[in-house]
């Protein structure tokens, strides 16, 4: 029996800590309202074009998992992370895509559990509104990398040229965070332009904190481009089952 499952809605997240632990629940279904107000949220403009860098092992556990799936495309772009239980949790950053509508695109965090036997299962699927990212706000929390392992990718995938440009002259003298681009979630016109990433970056510190940011990059018209935000990402609320 084929699966349906649609787009989870943005407000049905709820969590606290980044990159805790994560339990083997069911996959929930939940119906979020197809509307061209979901192609802006609060002005930004979904980014949904990618570079593809998955590792092919884990290009086919993410295919395993979602085969069945239909309603709403989900194609991986990033492993963000990973966690030991009895067997392996997975975090995608995937894109999704409303087979049926041009009208809702955007990012979403895949969850998908992989016993010791090899056998995959989609545990939640939580799409990013990129309007209200769940952030936390406290870097140096000592529970932040928990039980999960950031994935180091190494690579940037996902970022436009203006963005891959703006996002390294704002890095330039940044201090207290190394940060290195994973995707770039979405881009707001203002007097100038302003660039939402996700980052994965390391605390300047005797003992660095590995954890992914929300960071946000403003150009103004003259080019000139400037850090105004980065925060923790919270890992756990796109992790955990909508209830």
């Amino acid at each position: 029996m084929k699966k349906s499952l649609t787009v989870l809605a943005a407000a049905a997240m709820a969590g606290t800590l980044i990159l805790g632990g994560c339990a083997k629940p069911e996959a929930v279904e939940a119906e979020k309202p197809e509307t061209a107000e979901d192609t802006v949220l609060g002005g930004w403009t979904p980014y949904t074009e990618y570079v593809q860098l998955l590792d092919e092992n884990d290009k086919v556990l993410f295919e395993e998992a979602m085969e069945g799936l239909v309603g709403v495309k989900y194609t991986p772009v990033q492993l963000l992370a990973t966690q030991v239980v009895s067997g392996t949790n997975y975090a995608f950053l995937a894109s999704a895509e409303n087979v049926s509508t041009e009208a809702d695109k955007g990012f979403a965090i895949v969850t998908i559990y992989k016993n010791l036997e090899g056998k995959t299962e989609v545990l939640a699927i939580n799409r990013i509104d990129i309007a209200d990212v769940k952030t936390l706000d406290n870097v140096n929390d000592p529970n932040v990398v928990g039980g999960w392992t950031c994935t180091d990718i190494g690579k940037v995938a996902g970022i436009s040229a203006e963005g891959e440009a703006a996002i390294s002259k704002a890095l330039e003298g940044f201090t207290g965070v190394n940060l290195k681009p994973v995707v770039l979630l979405g881009t707001q016109l203002v007097s100038g332009t302003n660039y939402m990433f996700l980052c994965r970056g390391n605390t300047v510190t005797e003992n660095p904190v590995t954890s992914l940011y929300v960071t946000v990059v403003y150009e103004d018209l003259e080019g000139n481009c400037t850090i105004t935000d980065n925060k923790v990402f919270d890992l756990n609320t796109y992790v955990t089952p909508a209830e």
